[in-house]
């Protein structure tokens, strides 16, 4: 499994480090998208070999304005190419499965028609399943916390780790 971070400032959050803790107790690759952005860009060779090696992807990030970090879609444009990506029946990502592992400010079930975010966080995100599955991914779906939490955060990250796990 490869865990992606694509927290723009890693270091600021606690439960991202311990999250980064728990994957790395479960022997899963971690790539930290902020340590590779050099100048605006990634090495694209280096990520997709990373990207190649896994079976299995997350993407953890948190939620900002209704997305994913500029951080992720700066990777995902830049990994993403023709050739490598899609079309479906060439792509080297054909059949490896990824999830999303999301943290929110707000209180999760807000994320609902009716409620102050209006919307699921599955609607939020489509965008991001359908280039995945475009890409011949099996999406797993996402998981959501809501950071600060209620609980320690060695405990809430814990949690959110074993709830983006059995998405799989």
């Amino acid at each position: 499994m490869l865990y992606v971070f694509g927290n723009p400032e890693p270091l600021r959050s606690s439960f991202s480090q311990e999250l980064r803790r728990h994957a790395q107790r479960s022997e899963a690759s971690i790539l930290l998208l902020s340590d590779h952005l050099k100048d605006g860009a990634f090495s694209t060779p280096s990520m997709q070999a990373a990207v190649e090696q896994a079976d299995s992807i997350v993407i953890h990030a948190p939620v900002y304005w209704y997305g994913a970090p500029a951080l992720v879609k700066a990777w995902m444009d830049q990994i993403l190419t023709p050739g490598w990506a899609f079309p479906s029946h060439e792509s080297k990502l054909l059949g490896k499965s990824i999830a999303m592992s999301l943290t929110v400010g707000a209180a999760v079930d807000t994320y609902q028609p009716g409620k102050s975010n209006r919307h699921t966080l599955e609607t939020y995100f489509l965008p991001y399943q359908q280039a995945f599955e475009y890409c011949g991914m099996n999406w797993k779906g996402l998981a959501a916390s809501q950071v600060p939490s209620a609980a320690p955060v060695e405990q809430a990250a814990k949690l959110h780790f074993n709830k983006t796990i059995e998405l799989f």
